[in-house]
């Protein structure tokens, strides 16, 4: 296990200073604190409304009894861990600097493969209370641990012993669960509101831009291409408003999370989107905007795809629209969703 000090990730990510990848912001290790730990177990992926209410709580608690707060969770992506599927929502970094933004002064990162066979009690006693110096564990009412998953809720408050334990309620939207899979089909069906509500922001993704042919300016299209990592959803093919955060300003562009949308032009590398500039400013930052981290927030989906036909400009855009972009942009002006 290993503990990581978030405050030291929010300064570097202020600084816009990254690691060893030359991309995300370094991670610094620190020592587990003398006062103790209240810690918020799970795998967080996503990190919703649900994940919030949850990780707030142990922040609360750790304030009010002179603690530390931190989180419990793996290394591994979500979907990768047994019963999970269907595509990361976040990666480590994203979800990690999530969980910085709730307050949480430590992340203590576990491999799934080294403890998956403990049984409840020896997560408990030697892995939270002795290692890590846990004295409160929160966590949801579903959370399950220990190996085939026998430790559930009331088994980590029965080992935690009085007031060691807090058991955090179900929350809903609309009358639905709040949880990472019913996130991760909203998204995989293009329905990006719900997913927004669910995740209490929408959806993005934040990584590097890579070199592409550069054929969409040659038909007035410039775009920005960013590639997706193995095993992180996609949405559903089509066009969506989004918004995308260039040298600290906002700007409202067309994105198709493709691969390969680009009216009859090859296909692109799989699990390649590519961005509609719309903002001859955004065109003049994204000069340098190589190899460096983009934060691309999707707002709402359009129906339907850009057909595979005529390049021409004209053609093209009248596929985008306008109501979406509308919606997106009072969205942006109105603040609603932006975290």
């Amino acid at each position: 296990m290993d503990v990581y000090d978030l405050h030291k990730l929010k300064e570097a990510e202020g600084k816009g200073l990254t690691g060893s990848d030359g991309v995300c912001p370094p991670l610094m290790t620190a020592a587990i604190p003398e006062e103790g730990l209240a810690v918020a177990l799970g795998s967080f992926d996503g990190v919703h409304v649900g994940h919030a209410a949850l990780i707030t709580r142990a922040v609360e608690f750790a304030r009010s009894h002179g603690l530390r707060s931190a989180v419990w969770t793996f290394r591994e992506d979500a979907p990768t861990l047994p019963g999970k599927s269907g595509g990361v929502i976040t990666t480590l970094h994203e979800k990690l600097s999530l969980i910085a933004s709730l307050g949480v002064d430590f992340a203590l990162l576990e491999d799934f493969s080294r403890v998956r066979d403990y049984s409840p009690e020896r997560f408990v006693n030697e892995l939270l209370k002795e290692k890590a110096n846990v004295k409160a564990a929160v966590c949801g009412f579903n959370f399950r641990f220990g190996k085939m998953g026998l430790g559930d809720s009331d088994t980590l408050r029965e080992l935690m012993g009085d007031g060691g334990c807090i058991i955090v309620p179900p929350v809903y939207r609309d009358g639905r669960l709040v949880s990472s899979t019913a996130i991760r089909l909203f998204i995989s069906a293009g329905e990006m509101d719900k997913a927004a509500d669910m995740l209490g922001r929408p959806f993005f993704i934040d990584f590097p831009v890579v070199h592409g042919k550069q054929l969409g300016r040659t038909i007035g299209i410039p775009t920005i291409n960013q590639n997706f990592p193995d095993g992180h959803i996609i949405p559903k093919s089509g066009i969506y408003a989004c918004t995308v955060d260039i040298g600290g300003g906002n700007f409202l562009w067309g994105w198709d999370p493709g691969p390969g949308k680009a009216p009859n032009f090859p296909r692109c590398v799989e699990r390649r989107h590519e961005t509609d500039h719309k903002e001859r400013q955004a065109r003049d930052k994204l000069r340098d905007a190589h190899n460096q981290l983009q934060r691309l927030a999707v707002w709402q989906g359009y129906q339907g795809v850009v057909p595979q036909a005529s390049a021409r400009r004209d053609e093209v855009s009248g596929h985008r629209q306008p109501e979406g972009a509308d919606r997106a942009r009072h969205c942006v002006d109105e603040g609603i969703f932006l975290g």
